[in-house]
């Protein structure tokens, strides 16, 4: 049953990057002593809902200020999902950024993912956490998906 889990995980992940470009190819993260795999975690706090949200966001190895922009996935329920969504990237070489947000408590999940609250949490995504994040880091926004799992992913 792992294994089916992990095995759904991955075939909706790579068609979801599909979906937004695949991140330039399916072809491994650098090993050639580039920079590692980096995670990052900060709070935002949102005029929309009222709360304060934890966001981790990955950036693959290799990642460079610099360098092209890159798809970004932006993960609900990221206590649940973030290793395993790290991993797949991972093991499958897509380059995207990665944007977890954090659902909180499950009682907010029925807030946040379901009507009426779902109205101020996509007011949240789109007016303040995709510009927030956008400004300081290189994500292609035409390359951006929205990925969630159960409740979020009836949200998504």
């Amino acid at each position: 049953m792992a294994f089916m889990g992990r095995a759904c995980v991955l075939g909706v992940l790579l068609g979801v990057l599909a979906a937004c470009g695949g991140g330039g190819g399916s072809s491994p993260a650098p090993s050639n002593g580039g920079p590692p795999a980096v995670s990052t975690a900060f709070e935002i706090a949102s005029a929309e809902t009222g709360i304060t949200y934890g966001v981790q966001v990955w950036l693959p190895a290799g990642y460079d200020a610099a360098g092209a922009p890159l798809p970004a996935v932006y993960a609900m329920d990221s206590e649940y999902r973030f290793a395993t969504l790290t991993s797949v990237l991972q093991a499958t070489g897509r380059r995207a950024i990665l944007v977890n947000v954090a659902a909180m408590s499950s009682a907010r999940r029925f807030v946040d993912f379901t009507m009426p609250g779902a109205e101020a949490y996509y007011r949240f995504l789109t007016r303040e956490l995709i510009p927030f994040v956008e400004a300081r880091w290189r994500i292609d926004g035409a390359k951006r998906t929205l990925s969630g799992h159960s409740l979020s992913g009836q949200f998504a």
